[in-house]
């Protein structure tokens, strides 16, 4: 009797410690080249080094400064009013509140210099159509983070990545269809944001690059392949960086 209680508590416990074990599903890893794959309508110009240069970014010497002082400029203002706190004897709740201002513009003006080491300098698209090839502005400050320069990336990783309601994307998002709608060339915006893998990884691309094919890089940015066939390439002498400085390559408009 006793060995048939220790036995049934036994199984009781044992019952409630078990794990009960569940398959996981492999997902289907098998790329459909015929949805992924773009046709472009014009032909992409590929230089000599079988590269293709999409996009081409080079700031002005007050552009990054104009950025820093969007904050920096209400930092004085408020650091100067707290400083001789006109309002002590009206409003004494009034000095906690500048000071959480100026805490809150501080981790602004902080978060910027991250936001701007993602700034995109050059984006060059491989003769294979799909790999490309991202070059960022803010060499030094990357180099101090040991952060790469130049890095490769596969189109196929670079879906647009939806936010959900707990944690939605922030910022102006890079477009998804090409050609644009002409009322979204009417708003202002400096950058656009293009999130990939997850949402703490982005590239920021200027809206005012000095040359740009919006077509091929709307679609690879939206993770599509490109189709290289004979029929939608023509192959150039020389350097595409270089003929773009001089002139000789004409550039569209992001927006």
């Amino acid at each position: 009797m006793v060995l048939r209680r220790f036995s049934q508590q036994y199984k009781s416990v044992y019952a409630f410690c078990k794990v009960e074990s569940y398959t996981i599903k492999p997902q289907n890893t098998v790329i459909d080249y015929k949805t992924l794959t773009y046709n472009p309508q014009q032909k992409i110009k590929f230089d000599s080094s079988n590269k293709s240069l999409l996009y081409y970014y080079k700031p002005l010497l007050w552009t990054y400064q104009l950025q820093y002082w969007i904050y920096l400029f209400p930092m004085v203002l408020v650091g100067n009013v707290i400083k001789h706190n006109p309002f002590y004897s009206t409003f004494p709740a009034a000095l906690p509140m500048m000071f959480t201002v100026e805490f809150w513009l501080f981790l602004r003006w902080f978060k910027k210099f991250k936001y701007l080491r993602y700034v995109v300098s050059e984006v060059y698209l491989h003769k294979d159509g799909q790999t490309v090839e991202v070059v960022f502005e803010k060499k030094f400050w990357r180099k101090v983070k040991e952060q790469n320069v130049t890095q490769i990336f596969y189109v196929t990783n670079l879906k647009t990545l939806a936010g959900d309601d707990k944690r939605p994307l922030k910022g102006n998002l890079f477009p998804e269809l090409w050609p644009q709608k002409k009322e979204m060339s009417k708003r202002w915006r400096w950058s656009f944001v293009k999130y990939y893998l997850n949402q703490n990884n982005f590239l920021v691309f200027p809206s005012n690059p000095n040359y740009v094919n919006t077509e091929i890089l709307i679609a690879v940015m939206n993770g599509k392949i490109i189709n290289t066939a004979k029929q939608y390439v023509e192959d150039v002498q020389g350097d595409m960086l270089q003929m773009v400085e001089e002139g000789k390559i004409k550039s569209d408009t992001l927006i």
